[in-house]
């Protein structure tokens, strides 16, 4: 699968079938995306088009993104932040609300301009996401007291 997605021309050149192989992620990973839409269904009891507006499309994209891609971790880690991200833009607000008093209905009005400035932020600075500062650190410390 890692040929197929780096680099299709050259796994088809090699001889692995690429229909087939894409055909079968496909399948699996529509299987859980159904297993997902039913925990969700049972979950909230009703499911209504209205909680699948674009923006919902878009943070599902942003949470892989930003954990990097082709991780597992990676993308729990993005769904972590990417939920976190408008918590913390609330919990500021509500800090800075007594100092600032129309600061709670400009943040409001641009809450997700304000989301996408710090994921491209968040991308320029770090372009494998989430993953690749955990693949850093976690060579750091392996390697720490650093006895060559």
């Amino acid at each position: 699968f890692v040929a197929i997605r780096d680099r299709d021309i050259a796994a088809e050149a090699m001889g692995i079938p690429l229909a087939k192989y894409k055909v079968m992620a496909f399948a699996v990973s529509s299987f859980y995306a159904g297993v997902a839409g039913c925990l969700m269904a049972h979950y909230q009891k009703w499911i209504v088009p209205g909680n699948f507006d674009l923006s919902v499309s878009i943070a599902y994209i942003a949470m892989i993104i930003m954990g990097g891609l082709g991780t597992i971790l990676g993308s729990v880690l993005g769904a972590i932040l990417i939920t976190g991200i408008p918590h913390g833009i609330v919990y500021l607000v509500d800090i800075f609300k007594e100092s600032y008093p129309g600061l709670s209905g400009f943040i409001v009005d641009f809450k997700l301009g304000l989301f996408g400035l710090v994921i491209v932020l968040a991308l320029l600075f770090e372009p494998k996401g989430l993953f690749g500062i955990y693949w850093r650190a976690k060579i750091y410390f392996k390697t720490w007291p650093f006895k060559y």
